[in-house]
């Protein structure tokens, strides 16, 4: 930008006047410059909602994986008088079947695609380092949401199996999704590069952007059908709607430029919509752990 001088005023290209104030060609200067930034943070939204269900899918697959390898473990050491009796779900005991796996592992993926969402909200809250950040998630997800597994009116953890290592292998399927969702997250966040401004989009970019669209399409309708069905059990119908709402506040809290004091209200209001449904799962989850290895 040039500057002239007159009269002992500063005149900086044409964004002032002598005066100091804006003039019209200020005005219509800094409208493009907002409309870019704006699409630039709803761009960032977007890729990250896309980031986090692709690892959630891909975590979620690996966990189901490792569900099914827990079942046949509990299947191998069932006493002989229990093997071949149906479980709560309606299997067979030492059967593995080709439909049972892919509806397991089918299932994970769905319910990791919401984990992957959750996790980019609250990420900056957990611990730095990333293998401290990726196993405090998989501890967190076992505290808020293992009541899911970890069912004290399931009689299946008794029939099948020795309890204890029923319940430490379950435990077990939340530190691996957690630790590999954060994983695979933080290394697509690190290279998977997408830029909000027409101008400075290269091809590599929009061609990032359009492969994750239909993942962040995806993370965003689970989520919300989750939320509005709860699963059909009775305390995560008002759980999972309160979390859903804390997560999209918390997301569209940080990209979204509002005023700051209501940037501050929103952002308390968040953590309570999330943090009220999280006390609730480790009541149930630490009720479901007495009730099963008390029994």
């Amino acid at each position: 930008m040039n500057e002239t001088r007159s009269g002992g005023t500063v005149q900086v290209g044409s964004l002032h006047s002598a005066t100091g104030t804006a003039s019209p060609a200020s005005a219509v200067a800094r409208a493009p410059v907002t409309s870019n930034r704006h699409k630039a943070n709803w761009v960032a939204m977007w890729r990250l909602i896309a980031l986090g269900s692709l690892g959630g899918l891909v975590a979620g697959f690996v966990a189901g994986l490792w569900l099914r390898l827990a079942m046949r473990i509990s299947g191998i050491l069932t006493v002989d008088r229990n093997q071949l009796i149906r479980t709560e779900a309606d299997a067979r005991v030492g059967e593995i079947t080709l439909e049972g796996t892919l509806f397991l592992v089918f299932s994970a993926s769905s319910a990791g695609i919401f984990g992957g969402v959750l996790y980019v909200a609250i990420r900056h809250w957990l611990p730095q380092g990333a293998t401290v950040r990726s196993l405090s998630f998989g501890a967190l997800l076992l505290a808020v949401f293992g009541f899911f597994v970890i069912d004290e009116h399931n009689p299946d953890f008794a029939l099948f199996g020795p309890v204890w290592l029923n319940v430490g292998m379950y435990s077990l399927t939340y530190i691996i999704y957690g630790a590999i969702a954060s994983l695979v997250v933080e290394r697509l966040d690190a290279h998977v590069v997408v830029q909000g401004r027409v101008r400075l989009a290269t091809t590599r970019s929009r061609l990032a952007m359009t492969g994750l669209t239909p993942f962040a399409l995806l993370g965003l309708v689970l989520s919300a059908a989750l939320a509005i069905t709860g699963l059909g059990i009775e305390p995560v119908r008002v759980m999972l709607p309160l979390a859903f709402v804390g997560i999209a506040i918390t997301l569209a809290n940080r990209f979204t430029p509002w005023r700051r004091a209501r940037n501050a209200a929103l952002t308390w209001f968040a953590m309570l919509a999330i943090a009220v449904p999280a006390l609730t799962g480790v009541f149930l989850t630490v009720q479901g752990y007495f009730g099963i290895l008390s029994a």
